[in-house]
């Protein structure tokens, strides 16, 4: 029997604090996922893409570099920043707290891997692969997402 290192778990979410460090694409596309399970969102980084910045009253904005006091009180991180130096520590800070941590440029830092999300009118599926092939489980996900057409099916 094959052996897998990471188990597909499904939460209850609401309330749970998250905190993403980072302004761009990549945090975007995982905040807009995070939301739509009701996680209480802290977003943090010195400077965020306008469709962030459009979320404020939905989400907790702070304008700043990262800083470890901003773990506090955090179930779920995501190191999504442009500096690998800055993402490593932020696995390392969230580590030594036991917060679950994802990082986007370096798989082998992540506590769980950040699902591709398909959503239907009674069913969440959560795709994820390896991380060696992801424009794969890109096309995976896009023909899960076609058996759902006509059905609520976004992210």
């Amino acid at each position: 029997m094959e052996k897998r290192e990471f188990f597909p778990l499904f939460i209850r979410s609401s309330d749970y604090h998250a905190v993403v460090f980072g302004g761009g694409a990549i945090a975007a596309r995982r905040i807009q996922t995070l939301l739509r399970f009701h996680f209480r969102i802290t977003i943090v980084a010195p400077r965020m893409q306008e469709d962030i910045l459009a979320l404020a009253g939905d989400v907790n904005l702070i304008t700043d570099l990262y800083d470890p006091k901003y773990l506090d009180g955090a179930q779920l991180v995501l190191a999504c920043t442009d500096s690998r130096e800055v993402n490593r520590r932020i696995q390392t800070d969230a580590s030594q707290r036991h917060i679950w941590v994802n990082v986007c440029d370096r798989k082998e830092d992540c506590d769980f891997y950040f699902p591709g999300v398909v959503f239907g009118r009674e069913a969440t599926l959560g795709v994820v692969g390896s991380g060696e092939d992801h424009h794969g489980i890109k096309r995976v996900i896009d023909k899960i997402r076609k058996m759902f057409e006509g059905e609520e099916n976004e992210n």
